[in-house]
């Protein structure tokens, strides 16, 4: 079996840039936690760990898939769908076999009409991006990363403000953050000299 890297993807969090990354070198993507992780985000769940945003299924495109319509196989099935469109293999969980049979009718191909495929790309227009899976509990003194930034070595501005489990001595960013500095300070690489002592050599 081929190894596939996995990455939080869903339409709470798309990963674009990491997603066009992988694609544009072959690389096939697995998404984790595309349906929100309902067993470990939720204050019913054994973990009972908060979220860092709203369910994704609670979304009102999401919503949208859960009219009783016979012919629309639900908000979990609309997401897991509108991934495989987009090229990306999904892992998801089901606690129950009504949740499990959802899953599966996503990957039927040429069951559904084209009209409905066609209006799934709704679920590329949340503008709420924010991670569910954050990694906080891996930062902090004694932790092998020091802030989430340096975590996920990205941007984390869109975690700002937010309500999650943080540990003691968590940090968001370094000050000042990570990129910012990464912008003005020049590239690594041979020093250049001017375009005249080019010439002279």
């Amino acid at each position: 079996m081929d190894n596939y890297p996995q990455i939080e993807c869903g339409a709470h969090f798309r990963n674009d840039a990491l997603l066009q990354y992988c694609k544009s070198r072959g690389v096939q993507v697995m998404a984790y936690g595309c349906l929100g992780s309902g067993d470990q985000f939720s204050e019913l769940g054994p973990m009972r760990r908060k979220r860092s945003g709203p369910a994704p299924l609670t979304h009102p495109i999401a919503r949208r898939h859960d009219d009783g319509d016979p012919l629309d196989p639900g908000p979990a099935a609309a997401v897991l769908r509108w991934l495989i469109e987009r090229g990306v293999a999904c892992v998801a969980k089901a606690t129950t076999e009504e949740h499990q049979l959802e899953c599966l009718r996503a990957c039927v191909a040429g069951v559904y009409p084209p009209e409905w495929i066609d209006g799934l790309k709704a679920f590329g227009s949340y503008e709420e991006q924010y991670r569910l899976q954050h990694g906080a509990f891996h930062t902090g003194p004694g932790k092998p990363w020091k802030t989430l930034e340096d975590l996920w070595d990205d941007d984390v501005s869109y975690m700002e403000g937010r309500d999650f489990e943080t540990p003691a001595g968590f940090a968001l960013r370094a000050d000042p953050p990570k990129y910012a500095r990464a912008a003005l300070e020049p590239l690594p690489g041979p020093e250049m000299g001017t375009e005249e002592e080019e010439e002279e050599e």
